[in-house]
């Protein structure tokens, strides 16, 4: 497997969306047949997300919040930072797109 580059380098950023794990990506269009998302939509769906600012090191500052779940939009196939759309919300909301479901556990109660 080789690394992709450019994609990585679309989602490097220093604030706001900076950073999750838990990739998946869906064509909006419906066709995932190689070759036709040309001019289609991309979404890309993240599972936890860090938002706020990081750094010249790399380093996540104070201030900085873990979010369970983020949507981000690219308009095209191509990893062009100009065409992506962050859906992280409004400023200063940190709510989860997805709210994860805790099962086995008792609401209320610390126990688990």
């Amino acid at each position: 497997m080789e690394r992709a580059v450019d994609w990585e380098s679309l989602f490097s950023r220093s604030s706001g969306w900076t950073g999750a794990d838990g990739i998946y990506w869906i064509l909006l269009s419906g066709n995932e047949s190689p070759g036709n998302a040309t001019n289609g939509r991309t979404l890309f769906v993240f599972s936890d997300t860090f938002i706020g600012e990081v750094n010249d090191s790399g380093e996540r500052l104070p201030g900085s919040t873990l979010v369970n779940s983020t949507l981000v939009g690219l308009a095209g196939d191509e990893p062009d930072p100009a065409k992506i759309i962050l859906a992280e919300g409004r400023p200063g909301n940190t709510d989860p797109v997805f709210v994860p479901i805790r099962l086995g556990r008792n609401p209320g109660t610390g126990t688990g």
